[in-house]
């Protein structure tokens, strides 16, 4: 990230440290405006997996862990400011103990969420993670398993979508992918840059920025 850059995007998310006066966030509304909702485990999982869709605006991005996580929830914020979408980040446990939480606790408080964003409106689209979790993440595993619940209960599969599959670096030309354009993967890669205190992680995935051929529920379950 280059330092005019680096330095702009860290204004942008002190001041919305400010803002937010580092509180726990409640439970927000979509306003007419969002007509597609996105739910992800973590925030930067829907600038990585959707960087490129959530830049055309019109989205209702649910994030469901945090933690209470000041820094985060603040590039988070920052991320809708600049794709020009709402959302809300929750508090659900990532890490218990310095592991990964399994859930058990919060796993119906979960579905009860997702449940209340899923009929909140009928939506154009909604998508999640794959079931793969993408590279195996557990907590994406789990969300994928819990939107799809909830979609087949309330009759929403027809537009539901998940994550594209992920494949490792050495692995890409095994497949055939279609890239998005140059202007579409530099506008992902400056919602990405929100994410200071991720870098590392954004880095590491940098090999899959450029494609995001979602696959909708019909295909993935051959119904």
């Amino acid at each position: 990230m280059g330092i005019l850059k680096k330095v702009f995007v860290s204004c942008l998310i002190a001041s919305l440290f400010v803002l937010s006066g580092c509180q726990k966030e409640e439970m927000k509304e979509p306003t007419k405006q969002a007509k597609k909702l996105m739910i992800v485990a973590h925030p930067d999982d829907e600038t990585i997996f959707g960087g490129k869709h959530i830049s055309k605006g019109g989205y209702f991005i649910v994030c469901l862990t945090n933690q209470n996580n000041s820094v985060r929830r603040a590039e988070f914020n920052a991320m809708l400011d600049l794709s020009k979408n709402e959302g809300v980040i929750l508090d659900f446990p990532d890490k218990t103990h310095g592991k990964r939480d399994n859930w058990k606790k919060s796993k119906e408080q979960i579905e009860e969420v997702i449940t209340h964003y899923v009929k909140e409106k009928k939506w154009e689209s909604i998508t999640t993670h794959n079931a793969d979790g993408e590279y195996g993440h557990i907590h994406h595993k789990m969300t994928h398993q819990l939107v799809t619940k909830v979609c087949e209960r309330e009759k929403q599969t027809d537009n539901l979508f998940y994550f594209a599959p992920y494949y490792k670096k050495q692995d890409l030309k095994k497949h055939t992918l279609t890239p998005m354009s140059e202007k579409d993967l530099k506008t992902k890669t400056t919602l990405a840059d929100v994410y200071i205190s991720q870098e590392k992680v954004c880095n590491n995935l940098k090999h899959i920025f450029p494609y995001e051929e979602w696959t909708s529920y019909k295909d993935a379950y051959k119904k």
